[in-house]
């Protein structure tokens, strides 16, 4: 795995839902899923059954139903979206 640099990286805890649209603020169409966890006791990572399929959504249609579970979600907002959020690409500040 290419190594990632913190100040590009956002996280959220969100409501789990029925397989399918799980809302996620702050997340963008182009932005790289790394990880979406399960934060309970079983604590199964569903990273592969997710992708970023419009802003602010990920979807794991035909995969687990995450209804009442809260879900922990990672990703790494892509090089188009950095100038914007103020980080200057050459430090990653």
């Amino acid at each position: 795995m290419p190594t990632l640099d913190r100040a590009n990286i956002r996280s959220r805890t969100v409501a789990g839902a029925a397989a399918g649209n799980v809302t996620v603020t702050g997340i963008k169409k182009d932005d790289k899923l790394i990880m979406v966890q399960q934060v309970n006791a079983a604590g199964a990572s569903l990273t592969t059954q997710f992708s970023v399929t419009a802003d602010d959504t990920i979807n794991n249609t035909g995969g687990t139903v995450t209804t009442g579970m809260t879900l922990l979600v990672l990703w790494e907002v892509t090089n188009t979206r950095r100038g914007s959020l103020g980080v200057n690409r050459s430090t990653g500040v």
